[in-house]
């Protein structure tokens, strides 16, 4: 019998649309981080069980020890196939010691628009000890010892907004020797974007300050800024970071929020045009 190992990173990639977008832009700043901190990484590409309750991909991480490739570990750290890692990302299993489960805040920065519709996430949730926050299940660290936790999760709640989050923060937050994931691990572009604003001098600082930057609620939303963090991530020395560096001004944010703007549109039009081709 093969002896268990420590720790695995795992993610959740299905469908060739998104394996494509996966490939070019997520893909190889995780495997580059496994590599970095020395941890295995598996790729969960294909149904683990099927459900007659929900059908989005996202609930099936929470079967993930099912699998032979991760059930030989004692703890997980899942990230998000859109969840982008930075060159200079810390090590999240240094930080969270032996805690049974860790997660972010879904809403660090307290914005009120986020706050009301997080505990909306709860509406299908037990009514006692419901929390006053929610996490964000996009990046996480669980240990195989309550994989009941995520089963259970799975067989007892249907398809709902956000799928599994509200949920899966739910019995979190009422499962004790658990700790909240410092923001940099699971840092969502839209939020930092609505709290520090939409220049290139957010780009910079998002990038700068996180470890893992994750691209929610469909990435072409902030495609301008995943383009732009890929490249001075991947070219640190380059002409081009520096400018961009120097561009990065808060001064300038009245001319670089409308350029990042039209370049969001002038991505995502492209995009689309190439999706109609493929079809």
């Amino acid at each position: 019998m093969e002896k268990e190992k420590n720790n695995v990173i795992v993610t959740t990639v299905m469908g060739e649309k998104f394996s494509k977008f996966y490939d070019k832009f997520f893909k190889t700043s995780q495997i580059k981080f496994s590599e970095k901190i020395k941890t295995d990484f598996v790729v969960i590409d294909k149904v683990i069980e099927e459900s007659n309750k929900h059908n989005h991909p996202s609930w099936q991480k929470l079967l993930m020890f099912r699998r032979e490739d991760i059930s030989k570990y004692k703890r997980v750290l899942f990230i998000d196939a859109d969840v982008y890692v930075t060159r200079h990302a810390r090590n999240p299993f240094d930080v969270v010691g032996e805690s049974i489960w860790s997660m972010a805040k879904n809403n660090p920065y307290n914005l009120p628009d986020y706050a009301k519709t997080d505990l909306e996430l709860y509406k299908h949730c037990p009514k006692i000890n419901r929390p006053d926050y929610m996490l964000n299940a996009g990046v996480f660290i669980i240990k195989k010892t309550h994989l009941r936790i995520m089963e259970n999760i799975f067989y007892e709640y249907g398809e709902q907004p956000c799928y599994d989050n509200g949920p899966f923060s739910y019995h979190l937050l009422n499962t004790p020797n658990g700790i909240i994931l410092p923001t940099e691990f699971n840092v969502l572009i839209l939020c930092y974007f609505k709290a520090f604003g939409y220049g290139l001098s957010s780009v910079i600082k998002v990038y700068r300050e996180s470890s893992f930057i994750h691209f929610a609620n469909g990435p072409m939303k902030s495609i301008s800024a995943l383009y732009i963090i890929k490249y001075i991530d991947t070219h640190p020395n380059s002409i081009l970071t520096r400018l961009l560096y120097l561009l990065g001004n808060k001064r300038l944010d009245f001319v670089t929020v409308p350029l990042l703007n039209q370049m969001n549109k002038i991505i995502a039009s492209y995009h689309h045009r190439i999706k109609k081709r493929m079809v």
